[in-house]
């Protein structure tokens, strides 16, 4: 029971940090669009890498037919589809990237991007909201004083879990178990590791 509690959770923790990486680099994208601080051919070729269901749900909500009672969109309709197929299919990446290509060819630039600033589902948490208040950080120092790494202490009392740079590390009675992070959110922790640590650093006793 133990061990299935703490993969529960570790994959849980996992999932939902990786969530607020996509959330927080669709964020930035859409952000960047608004503002007309970048060229918008490549604010989309950024935001194309983000979660590819995060695009899906957000076409889906520009339109938002159906909860209007409205005759679907062509485009609502295959977002939909797609949306509920299963990660694990292999044909899905391809055919949402087929799908978003006719997607974009269908509108302007601008409208795309309008698209995009429209949603309201993203969540606004950050990797600072989630480990303000940890039990404790662990910062992997070099003899030269550069950061190797960073250790976030996010449970304890029960099980033992740990987020770094690399994963979720959870470890109750005799059961361990990890879950290996995607690159943008590992890119995501380590960024936020590494700010932490220039900020405290003057705290440190050597």
């Amino acid at each position: 029971m133990c061990t299935e509690q703490l993969e529960k959770q570790v994959q849980a923790i996992g999932q939902l940090l990786e969530q607020i990486a996509d959330d927080n680099i669709f964020q930035l994208c859409v952000g960047h669009a608004g503002s007309k601080m970048y060229d918008p051919e490549g604010i989309l070729h950024a935001v194309a890498e983000v979660d590819s269901d995060i695009l899906l749900q957000a076409i889906i909500e520009s339109y938002d037919c159906t909860a209007n009672h409205e005759e679907p969109h062509s485009a609502e309709v295959e977002a939909r589809e797609l949306l509920s197929l299963d990660t694990t299919d292999p044909d899905k990446p391809d055919k949402v990237e087929k799908f978003l290509a006719r997607f974009i060819e269908g509108y302007s630039i601008d409208e795309v991007i309008e698209i995009l600033l429209d949603q309201k589902h993203i969540s606004q948490a950050t990797m600072h909201d989630y480990f303000e208040h940890v039990y404790d950080v662990e910062y992997r120092i070099g003899r030269t004083g550069a950061l190797l790494g960073v250790r976030f202490l996010v449970a304890g009392g029960g099980p033992t879990i740990y987020v770094t740079d690399k994963g979720v590390e959870g470890i109750w009675g005799g059961g361990r178990y990890s879950y290996l992070l995607t690159y943008k959110t590992m890119g995501a922790i380590n960024q936020y590791g590494e700010e932490l640590y220039n900020i405290n650093r003057s705290n440190f006793s050597c």
